[in-house]
């Protein structure tokens, strides 16, 4: 199991496909797509459930909205009887993209960029080389 809040992480981005009431759950689905270093993108689609805290605000969520998710619990339950695994996907909080400064409104579908990470270990080039050979610090 893995809980995750946008103060632990940097939060997650989506687009939403699907929301509806399901008894007393609201699930729906979404997708998520990262920028791969080919400049190619892999998608991922996921089926999720809204927290109760949020599932009001989910139900007035349309098509190709975006949102920030902020707080996540995604866990995969192993059932040994039918020797299969169930992955859970649950929102807790959420936020529309255009609220958290991101994205051009409902239907967007511009994804924020993503700053690579920084290398702070640059090569140098002109190093100078110290002659060091007349300091030994034994004697002979």
């Amino acid at each position: 199991m893995i809980y995750a809040r946008a103060g632990n992480y940097r939060g997650t981005y989506a687009t939403v496909w699907a929301v509806e009431q399901k008894g007393s759950f609201v699930k729906g689905r979404i997708s998520t797509s990262s920028k791969n270093q080919d400049d190619t993108y892999t998608n991922s689609n996921w089926f999720v459930t809204f927290g109760k805290n949020c599932s009001e605000k989910a139900l007035k969520l349309n098509e190709r909205d975006r949102i920030f998710i902020k707080d996540l619990k995604l866990e995969n339950i192993y059932v040994a009887d039918k020797n299969q695994s169930y992955l859970n996907f649950n929102i807790y909080s959420f936020d529309m993209a255009d609220s958290v400064g991101t994205g051009t409104g409902t239907g967007s579908t511009k994804f924020p960029k993503e700053e690579p990470p920084i290398n702070k270990m640059k090569p140098v080039d002109d190093v100078e080389e110290k002659d060091d050979s007349d300091k030994l610090p034994f004697d002979i």
